[in-house]
């Protein structure tokens, strides 16, 4: 685990470099490049995701009643395709892997919740501010928990667990030339994923808040 956080840490380093290096070229980008011209995408970047779980019924449901369980914020990766469809509308299919959340309780993990989603999303894009295009998200599909360093009262949790996504967010895309843009986005990643618990209550309402950098090629 402390050698995926490490590697994660790594390539956020290198994302920042990148972005680092590219942004003073904006001001220099041609300003007749067709920013907003339909066309496919690739992108990828990293995560860095703040938990929602659902308070104290969550607490209640993983430790038990009067327990307070302490869940840590964590990294991830986040990868799309897609395509514009014209100035003001993108569609796109994107995956993000969130590495773990730890749950403590009295000082010790009892069990460490991963998330994958995958989910197909509609991008309203404002293209008028040229290189800077400002977008609004919102995003259907699937949602996977996995549960694993289960021990103590998360040992009752199922390992995997299945479930409809949802994805609503704001970003901005600014363009370094007609090929290539960095991205900046806030989501709130929903899920109706339950983990079933054996020796507890199922825990629900397994939402939560990523923060996403990366860069994109325009094709």
């Amino acid at each position: 685990m402390n050698n995926i956080r490490w590697q994660f840490s790594v390539l956020l380093a290198a994302l920042g470099f990148l972005c680092a290096c590219l942004v003073p070229n904006l001001a220099a980008a041609d300003g007749t490049d067709d920013f907003d011209r339909p066309g496919t995408y690739l992108g990828l970047g990293g995560t860095y995701a703040f938990h929602w779980f659902a308070g104290s019924s969550f607490d209640r449901n993983l430790g038990g009643q009067g327990v307070q369980v302490i869940s840590s914020s964590s990294g991830g990766l986040n990868a799309r395709a897609g395509y514009r469809v014209n100035p003001w509308f993108a569609a796109e299919a994107e995956y993000e892997w969130i590495d773990g959340f730890t749950n403590k309780i009295q000082g010790s993990n009892v069990a460490t919740l991963t998330s994958h989603q995958l989910t197909v999303n509609g991008k309203f894009i404002y293209s008028d501010w040229g290189r800077f295009q400002p977008y609004g998200l919102l995003g259907v599909g699937l949602s996977i928990w996995e549960a694993s360093d289960r021990a103590g009262r998360g040992s009752g949790l199922e390992g995997t667990s299945v479930g409809l996504a949802g994805r609503v967010g704001l970003g901005l895309d600014a363009y370094v030339n007609k090929n290539l843009l960095v991205n900046l986005g806030l989501d709130m990643a929903l899920s109706t994923t339950t983990i079933d618990n054996s020796i507890g209550g199922d825990l629900r309402n397994l939402f939560y808040v990523p923060i996403q950098l990366g860069v994109q090629y325009r094709f």
